[in-house]
């Protein structure tokens, strides 16, 4: 895990005066967008059991370093005599539902089909399933720094820090009436 301060020697050199609180706060939130952006932080989430009869389901993000930016991919896992079976859920959302299959809300399947996210950590399956499964639903989500982290995989400091760097300072320098501010910016 790379810290905050290891981002300092390229972002510091130009924001002279700027108070270390606020260069972490610039830097943490050039991060945020980046991996926003890209989706390129990525994290498997288990949301729990599938149940019959429940459409939505709301998870949370269960790291407080991490705040998902979407999921990626949904499955659902039934491991059945040591076996395991992973069945794919295909992302749609609800204007394409609404306008193609009018009657989706009527649908219901063994194993769901399609999924859409009503809210950022509320997602609803097509079909609403007819049978429960235990700890079945699993997300690949696309992660991004939350407010209370303290760092980022290395990943994105050897890979991308001199890019999240010209964010930070993009952010700094447009700070109108500091020291450290950029008149051009």
């Amino acid at each position: 895990m790379t810290q905050w301060e290891e981002f300092y020697p390229l972002v510091m050199p130009q924001v002279q005066g700027c108070p270390v609180a606020i260069v972490d706060a610039a830097i943490r939130a050039a991060c945020g967008e980046f991996c926003s952006r890209t989706l390129i932080w990525n994290q498997e989430v288990v949301c729990g059991d599938l149940v019959a009869g429940i459409r939505d389901y709301k998870f949370n993000n269960k790291t407080s370093d991490t705040s998902i930016v979407m999921p990626l991919h949904v499955i659902i896992r039934e491991v059945k005599d040591g076996k395991i079976n992973d069945h794919h859920v295909c992302n749609t959302n609800l204007q394409d539902l609404d306008t193609y299959a009018k009657q989706w809300r009527l649908s219901k399947s063994s194993m769901p089909q399609g999924f859409y996210m009503k809210t950022p950590q509320t997602l609803v399956f097509v079909e609403e399933p007819t049978r429960s499964i235990p700890d079945a639903i699993h997300m690949l989500c696309a992660v991004k720094p939350s407010r209370k982290a303290k760092g980022v995989p290395d990943f994105l400091f050897e890979d991308w820090g001199e890019t999240i760097a010209a964010g930070a300072l993009l952010r700094l320098h447009a700070m109108a009436g500091r020291v450290w501010a950029d008149p051009q910016v």
